[in-house]
């Protein structure tokens, strides 16, 4: 069973993985739960439940999703952007893959991951 979107809830230690659970089934069920997303996977990772501070689930931490998830927020259509080696330019199109920027005398389609993991751009204040 596949769904467009997969919400994660309460992504922090102590509710994934559960107290006092045998860490290795709750790892599987995690992925499970990852891999039966089509289109998006939403965690909810609270600072604070019922008033006590909580850290991110070591799965998340394991995953490096957050990190991803959060450099690529930024990058959007229209926006100025600096390259490592192509210098000053602009997103012209963007998607889960590849992004194309568009510099002083070309464009260029390059893999999204590889920019963002690599700190390869920038945007531009």
């Amino acid at each position: 069973m596949e769904f467009d979107t997969v919400y994660i809830i309460n992504a922090v230690d102590g509710f994934i993985p559960y107290k006092n659970n045998d860490l290795e089934e709750e790892r599987r069920l995690f992925y499970v739960g990852l891999t039966r997303a089509i289109n998006n996977v939403i965690f909810v990772a609270p600072d604070m439940i019922r008033g006590e501070k909580k850290s991110k689930s070591q799965f998340l931490k394991e995953c490096d999703l957050t990190a991803e998830m959060l450099g690529r927020e930024k990058y959007k259509v229209g926006v100025s952007i600096n390259h490592k080696f192509y210098g000053a330019g602009v997103i012209e199109e963007i998607n889960d893959a590849n992004i194309k920027i568009r510099f002083k005398d070309t464009s260029r389609k390059f893999d999204f991951a590889v920019l963002i993991n690599n700190g390869l751009i920038d945007v531009v204040s």
